[in-house]
Parts: C-alpha cells; structure tokens; sequence
C-alpha cells in the first residue's frame, strides 16, 4: 500500500507538469496559442478531478491503515488536483489578459 502513496504524488506532480506545459507552452514556442487554450479547455478539469479522486483513494487506505505519511502526501496530491478550474475569473482579469495578449482575438 505504499506504492499507492507514491503513485498518487508521483501524478500529481505529473499532472502539475502537464498543466504548467498546457499553460505556457504557447509562450514557449510549442504551439499557437490556440491550440494551447484548446488543451486548456479540453483537458484542465477532468486531469484535476483524476488527481484530486486518486488523492482522496490514498487518504483513505491511509486512514485506514493508520499511516500519517500516507494521509499528508494523500493530502498534498489532493491539494495539486483540486486547484485546478476553469472559472471565470471577472473583467478585470479579461481586460489584463486583453492587455498582456493584444494578438490573440476571440473567435
């Protein structure tokens, strides 16, 4: 039951990896924006909700084999999944990302 707890970190910092490429990987030359934003849109939820399910799993057989470490990595990996969401965020942030980003338009 160990290896549960490393699993479940290990894809948390993969999916946390993947998350940061999806995000700047336009800026890093790997993609036109849009393609980038597609990814977002596509793949960003149902990669928070497959860390945030499979850190749960680990707290629980943690708890219930009463292993602390366990519960706080369950915890961590839980943490990295569920900050991740497409919300919208306000006009202000709109306006910023219309500022920082001038060339890309809605379509």
């Amino acid at each position: 039951m160990k290896r549960i707890r490393k699993l479940s970190l290990l894809v948390a910092l993969l999916g946390t990896v993947a998350v940061v490429l999806i995000l700047f990987g336009a800026r890093l030359g790997l993609w036109q924006p849009i393609i980038g934003f597609g990814l977002y849109r596509t793949y960003l939820n149902p990669l928070g909700y497959i860390i945030l399910t499979l850190g749960l799993f680990a707290i629980c057989v943690h708890f219930l084999r009463k292993e602390t470490q366990g519960i706080v990595t369950g915890g961590i990996a839980s943490i990295l999944g569920a900050t991740t969401s497409l919300e919208y965020r306000g006009p202000e942030l709109a306006a910023a990302q219309a500022k920082g980003y001038p060339d890309i338009a809605p379509l």
